[in-house]
């Protein structure tokens, strides 16, 4: 699955992603023709092993955050509701069970 690579070669982890997204955002990807709107799909992964290398190592960092603090870093409006969205899902259903 394409959200599994991308975990991969960005946070240097591994898993497997569950099937379907749990919502999707756009932003703005800047190229060299200008601003391009991009849609992505949010797809949870089960992290089972975190690499000391990985493609984009270089570039990225990793850090690991819970639902709410993560939303208040996150840039993209759409990302950040989405989060909440999940977390307050989460908590419900923790909360009844």
């Amino acid at each position: 699955m394409a959200a599994a690579a991308e975990a991969r070669e960005e946070a240097g982890v591994l898993g497997a992603a569950r099937a379907s997204s749990i919502g999707s955002y756009t932003y703005e990807k800047r190229r060299s023709t200008g601003l391009v709107p991009v849609r992505v799909a949010v797809y949870l992964l089960e992290v089972e092993e975190e690499l000391e290398t990985w493609p984009e190592c270089e570039r990225r960092r990793r850090a690991w955050f819970d639902l709410a603090a993560a939303a208040e870093l996150v840039k993209e409006p759409e990302l950040r509701a989405l989060l909440l969205e999940f977390k307050a899902s989460v908590d419900g259903a923790t909360l009844g069970g």
